[in-house]
């Protein structure tokens, strides 16, 4: 497998998360075909365009504030614990399918410049978002889940990597277990290396490794 490290100036990478395989034992929020709708804060409360964040510990559809001059559509909109990610799906991706394929999953870290409202979850795709790994997902290079989570101050802290690790199990609660080939995962950071080397060991055996 490809890992491109090379395409993100001034990065700091750490490469982590779990090969997942796809279920049809229930029906996950997570899907492929979901639209993405752009913030209104004049809309109605409990719209799509100005939704409410779901009961905690449960994954909710959420919302983007458009800042890129790219589509951002392919990036679904989430919000897990006040925290607001963005997820692209693999190239072929069947939510439907039960074909045994094997997913590994990519979380990348904004920096610090990057942080934002939680109705603005695009800045955290400043760098990175469209190359190189969008261009890479839809090209295969990259066969996997990505994750962008985005933070509202600027810093990273154990409580992120909690809510990360409760996406994918309240992915499982809702869409049944989800096999794992290898319990490691890929994650991608900016800047961070002593936050990264912190929250390693807060779920040992969960990641992989940091690139520097």
């Amino acid at each position: 497998m490809k890992i491109f490290t090379k395409s993100i100036p001034a990065c700091l990478l750490v490469l982590t998360a779990a090969l997942l395989v796809q279920r049809v034992s229930g029906q996950s929020i997570l899907n492929p075909a979901d639209s993405v709708y752009t913030y209104n804060a004049n809309a109605a409360a409990g719209t799509v365009t100005n939704p409410n964040q779901p009961a905690n510990g449960t994954i909710g559809k959420w919302i983007r504030t458009v800042r890129m001059s790219y589509s951002t559509n392919e990036w679904k909109c989430y919000i897990f614990e006040g925290m607001c990610f963005r997820l692209h799906f693999p190239l072929g991706y069947n939510p439907t399918a039960n074909d045994g394929n094997l997913y590994p999953l990519l979380i990348f870290y904004h920096g610090a410049g990057e942080a934002g409202p939680i109705t603005d979850n695009e800045e955290s795709m400043a760098h990175g978002g469209q190359t190189p790994f969008q261009t890479a997902s839809d090209a295969g290079t990259w066969p996997g889940y990505i994750i962008i989570p985005q933070n509202t101050n600027g810093a990273w802290d154990p409580t992120a990597i909690t809510r990360l690790v409760g996406i994918i199990h309240d992915h499982e609660q809702q869409a049944g277990p989800l096999p794992r080939y290898d319990q490691r995962a890929f994650r991608r950071w900016r800047r961070f290396l002593g936050t990264a080397l912190q929250l390693s060991p807060v779920y040992p055996g969960f990641f992989a490794h940091v690139i520097g």
